[in-house]
């Protein structure tokens, strides 16, 4: 589900159904759907029972990461430490949550929000909708790379972006998705997209590693 939120008073959300996760999510069809608002009030009914998405803190649970989500690596940092560790009853205990958790993770919901998308955007009055950035395959070394039909480390794996390429450097593109919608709805956007936030809702499936060319300055890595 996507949902675009209004920060103020009467105006709240658009929403519709699309996919997501590296870790990996279900898809929702988006493509076909327009955006719909709805009042404030109801988008927070709609969050409600969801948890907001942490790719760190998922990934920790996935992996059932003991150290990592209970903060304990200062405490365990060698080998050995870690070892004798592993035999007591509170590890056992620790891991009998995490597996707990792991299982749990996959009937949850999660949002995701995106700030600030329709600041270099208008509306296509031909096609009925925003065009918004996901960003691209170039950043400032690794700092910025993330893989396609991706955010925040979560593969939107069925999200129907289109790349299109800058034309600066040989192979780097900005990821685009567009989301349609009525005149009505885009001229309320447009009169005030600082207070527009869209909200990407979703399952996850699982997690895989994925493989991606991206373009550090002159160099590909």
């Amino acid at each position: 589900m996507v949902l675009l939120t209004r920060k103020s008073n009467k105006y709240g959300s658009v929403y519709y159904f699309l996919v997501s996760l590296i870790l990996v999510t279900f898809p929702f069809p988006i493509n076909a759907q327009e955006v719909n608002t709805k009042p404030e009030g109801e988008l927070q009914d709609i969050l409600k029972g969801l948890e907001e998405a942490d790719s760190g803190k998922l990934e920790t649970i996935y992996n059932l990461d003991v150290l990592g989500y209970f903060n304990l690596g200062d405490d365990y940092d060698t080998e050995l430490k870690m070892k004798v560790f592993k035999k007591t009853p509170e590890y056992a205990k620790k891991l009998s949550e995490l597996k707990k958790m792991k299982t749990e993770i996959f009937s949850t919901e999660y949002y995701l929000k995106l700030h600030g998308k329709f600041y270099d955007t208008q509306y296509d009055v031909k096609k009925k909708g925003f065009s918004i950035s996901l960003d691209g395959n170039m950043g400032e070394c690794l700092s910025q790379a993330h893989p396609p039909k991706s955010v925040n480390n979560f593969l939107l794996s069925s999200l129907p972006t289109k790349n299109i390429y800058i034309g600066l450097v040989r192979g780097v593109y900005v990821e685009h998705l567009f989301l349609p919608m009525n005149e009505e709805k885009g001229l309320e956007i447009e009169n005030s997209r600082e207070k527009f936030t869209i909200y990407l809702i979703f399952k996850i499936s699982g997690k895989e590693n994925v493989r991606y060319k991206f373009n550090c300055g002159y160099r590909d890595i």
